[in-house]
């Protein structure tokens, strides 16, 4: 398999294009057995993306203008539904909202004639009755794409990656409306929401000063508040020449982060889970002076409850 592989939400099957790019397979996870094999669109066959809700799987081929969306009630026999037209697409990547009732299909062609601007595109879908919500034209190419846990937000990663100007870009799922944008660390792919909602996190390099990539760059990754688009505390390392796309678990507590260097790295993002290995450390409670030296202008409590020593 190949590109953008995608689990069944029940963990049983996976979907992928095949390596030749001539077919879509779906695999048994428990056997490893390939059990079925279709034609995913025009060209070769290129990203599925499992519905997290519904029997249905969406596919994407490198030269057609649609998303094709599958009923796989039964996977070993899938049946074409639906085609979801993106007009003048030509590389056409996408996401289903948390509770599957919204397709974004993003369209990043590979190549732009020389001198033209690099765009992209993002189409809103309702599933049910395969209509056009809404569509945007995004400044630069644009990697990833992530709903909120409720699906009342998407957030797009876009930007010029040759200059080193990247975004995320918030958009209103319902009318597409944008509701703000920041701008993050330049190089990466990546973008999720994490803690219901509440934060997000990026894919970028590590450079001290300079928005091209260097020879010294490494990756890294920022979390970033949604309510005030500001980040939060350092960027989060990588230990890897380039950061890829982001997954989540479904507490939104943990960010599974690709990178180009073939491995995958984890990271725990509850602040709870945090304070209780800060503890498990320490032993004991901050000292007032200590308190007063690191948290001053906050009102001094017991940050480790289960140790009543060291606060005095």
């Amino acid at each position: 398999a190949r590109s953008v592989a995608t689990v069944s939400p029940d963990g049983s099957y996976i979907a992928a294009s095949a390596i030749d790019g001539s077919s879509t397979g779906i695999w048994d996870t428990t056997t490893g057995e390939r059990i079925a094999s279709f034609d995913g669109g025009r060209g070769d066959d290129r990203d599925a993306f499992w519905n997290p809700s519904r029997d249905l799987l969406a596919t994407t081929a490198s030269d057609a203008d649609s998303v094709r969306i599958w009923d796989v009630s039964d996977p070993r026999h899938p049946a074409l539904v639906t085609r979801l037209v993106v007009e003048n697409a030509t590389l056409l990547h996408g996401v289903f909202s948390p509770d599957g009732r919204l397709l974004a299909a993003v369209d990043t062609p590979q190549y732009t004639t020389l001198g033209t601007s690099r765009t992209s595109t993002v189409t809103m879908f309702d599933i049910a009755t395969g209509r056009t919500m809404w569509s945007e034209r995004l400044a630069g190419l644009t990697s990833q794409a992530a709903f909120s846990p409720a699906g009342a937000t998407l957030a797009t990663k876009h930007g010029d990656f040759l200059v080193g100007e990247n975004f995320v870009t918030l958009w209103d799922t319902t009318d597409g409306t944008a509701r703000g944008r920041l701008d993050v660390p330049p190089g990466g792919a990546g973008v999720q929401f994490l803690r219901n909602g509440d934060a997000l996190i990026t894919t970028g390099w590590s450079a001290s000063d300079d928005r091209r990539r260097s020879a010294t760059s490494t990756a890294s990754a920022q979390l970033w508040d949604v309510s005030t688009l500001e980040p939060i505390g350092e960027p989060l390392p990588l230990d890897t020449r380039g950061g890829a796309y982001i997954g989540r678990d479904a507490e939104g507590s943990t960010a599974i982060i690709g990178t180009i260097d073939g491995a995958a790295v984890v990271w725990d993002v509850d602040p709870e889970h945090w304070e209780a290995l800060a503890c498990a450390i320490a032993g004991r409670n901050l000292t007032p002076n200590e308190w007063q030296h690191y948290l001053n202008g906050h009102p001094y409590s017991a940050t480790c409850p289960q140790w009543t020593h060291g606060a005095d």
